[in-house]
């Protein structure tokens, strides 16, 4: 009896054996995926940091003349005079005396003026000043102001009116 009493914990231990293995390897997948997500966290992390100091200034790579040379250049068109220099290769100067830069300035500010002279109705037109006829008017059908500017108004057309009788 001894012999199966033996035994049967080995056997025990050798069942036992394959369900911790499925444990142990179902864990270390677990523990490898935790591993994985934190990587890739700590990578987008790092990227966010690092998007606003890859963002560079169009006027960080310009020179003195470059500035210089776009100080009379309409602000909606600097961007395109350096867009043409960068694609030309040239400097920033050279590319706004370009024929095709001149052109293009040229037909922008047209643009602009027609645009400006077309916008010219929106204005706000000036107040119109009341002829002593139409404060007459307003007197004799029973509008009347009680502010002083108006009495005034309405005394100086009625004033106007006798002298204009007078005179025919």
């Amino acid at each position: 009896m001894d012999t199966q009493d033996t035994l049967e914990p080995v056997e025990q231990q050798d069942a036992l054996e394959p369900e911790t293995d499925v444990v142990d390897t179902e864990l270390s997948k677990a523990q490898q995926l935790a591993i994985n997500y934190k990587i890739r966290a700590e990578k987008a992390e790092r990227a966010l940091k690092q998007k606003p100091t890859e963002k560079e200034s169009p006027l960080t790579d310009m020179s003195w003349k470059d500035v210089r040379a776009l100080h009379d250049v309409p602000d909606e068109d600097i961007d395109e005079v350096i867009e043409f220099a960068k694609f030309k290769g040239i400097p920033v100067a050279e590319a706004k005396k370009s024929s095709v830069m001149q052109t293009l300035l040229k037909t922008k500010a047209e643009e602009r003026a027609s645009a400006q002279a077309a916008s010219v109705s929106t204005n706000r037109r000036g107040t119109r000043t009341e002829s002593s006829d139409d404060i007459l008017n307003r007197f004799e059908k029973g509008i009347v102001s009680d502010t002083d500017e108006d009495i005034d108004k309405l005394a100086e057309a009625r004033w106007a009116k006798k002298k204009a009788a007078l005179k025919k």
